[in-house]
């Protein structure tokens, strides 16, 4: 399972990443709100909502083609 996890993480930018990670508690982090990713990362609150909301629509793309693989 989590070779597929960082698979699917892989076609995502470091700041993708990054707010992926915070927003949902990934790898031993507590689950931030947008405003406090924009906060840790220095970003503003609707840039936040864009990165995520681009990571979320890659790792979606990324997840069909791992399983029609």
């Amino acid at each position: 399972m989590r070779q597929k996890v960082d698979a699917l993480f892989g076609v995502l930018t470091e700041t993708q990443r990054e707010v992926i990670r915070l927003s949902f508690g990934l790898e031993q982090c507590a689950l931030s709100d947008e405003a406090e990713v924009a906060e840790i990362l220095g970003l503003k609150r609707s840039n936040v909502a864009q990165i995520k909301d681009r990571a979320m629509g890659a790792l979606r793309l990324a997840a069909s083609q791992l399983k029609a693989a």
